[in-house]
């Protein structure tokens, strides 16, 4: 009759970092974001500022203001880790981060066993894209919006931008455009000219996955509802028509008072948002009507929504 023999296994292998993935960022550069280091085993509790257990391309620690302990658990494999100022010249998908030495990290073991390797993972992107603006354009000038200027997160990659998956409301064509370069953060959508006016900043949607980020992950894009991405009128009022008032303030016999209309309401105020009175300095009149060259503004008689009523010197 052959003998049993039990033979008890025994771990004697630490723990090791298996992953780095981003969570949570606002720009390309990923200070002040969280990534999840995930280990091969569960690792013991952590207390405190454990920053110095780590370092990044191969260079030092994440530094004091970064703190990697999140309440972390017994029997959990996990680190949510927030990365500091001196992450700041650190880029998705190119950095690393790695253990500063072994037996930092250990498992739950008894006795427990440390890290025993240090190389580095490289950080990759787990996020969506976000569309945190759109602005507002009028690339002609002629008073009317032909486009949005749109801001990410992050570099998007152009190629899968879906432009039947966005909409603008009262907009139509859309036609998607890189702004700068390719592959970056910024993008410019185009619809047909000469429906909104430049005061218009109409709501912008998304269905998911419009879009996805430049990571090798290709993360999609959340969907995009009413009232979530801020909509900004970047497109400056257009004088639209003018035409002359018979007003002969002079009793000269000629006209000096002119109507103008603007693409949208206006209100006269200098370049820091303070409004002020109608300054006729800021106006000159180098041009012709009904055979009348009229060339200094002297004055406003009225100023609201899209129409001004302005007071001109009249000579033949």
């Amino acid at each position: 009759m052959l003998a049993v023999h039990n033979r008890i296994i025994t771990d004697k292998s630490g723990p090791a970092l298996v992953y780095a993935t981003l969570n949570t960022h606002n720009t390309d550069t990923i200070t002040d974001d969280q990534i999840t280091l995930r280990f091969s085993e569960n690792i013991s509790d952590l207390s405190g500022n454990v920053h110095q257990y780590f370092n990044v391309n191969n260079g030092g620690s994440l530094g004091t203001n970064s703190p990697l302990s999140t309440g972390i658990s017994a029997q959990d494999n996990t680190l949510i880790a927030t990365l500091g100022d001196t992450a700041s010249s650190m880029t998705i998908n190119t950095s690393t981060i790695a253990l500063e030495s072994s037996n930092v990290i250990f498992d739950l073991t008894s006795p427990a066993n440390g890290n025993i390797g240090t190389t580095p993972v490289t950080i990759t992107d787990g996020t969506a894209p976000l569309l945190l603006s759109g602005t507002t354009i009028d690339a002609d000038g002629d008073g009317y919006i032909d486009g949005y200027d749109l801001v990410f997160n992050e570099n998007i990659d152009d190629s899968s931008f879906d432009i039947n998956d966005i909409s603008i409301a009262g907009a139509s064509n859309l036609i998607f455009s890189t702004l700068i370069g390719n592959d970056d953060h910024l993008a410019r959508i185009l619809f047909d000219d000469g429906i909104l006016d430049s005061g218009q900043t109409p709501n912008i949607t998304a269905n998911a996955g419009y879009v996805s980020d430049a990571s090798v992950n290709s993360n999609q894009s959340l969907a995009v509802v009413v009232g979530e991405v801020p909509q900004i009128d970047g497109a400056k009022p257009v004088i639209w028509t003018r035409s002359t008032i018979t007003d002969d303030g002079d009793y000269d016999g000629y006209t000096d008072t002119l109507s103008i209309q603007f693409s949208e309401d206006v209100v006269y105020q200098t370049s820091t948002g303070q409004a002020v009175t109608w300054d006729y300095d800021d106006w000159n009149m180098i041009d012709s009507i009904n055979g009348f060259d009229y060339t200094t503004v002297i004055g406003m008689e009225s100023l609201s929504g899209t129409q001004a009523t302005i007071t001109f010197t009249d000579t033949v």
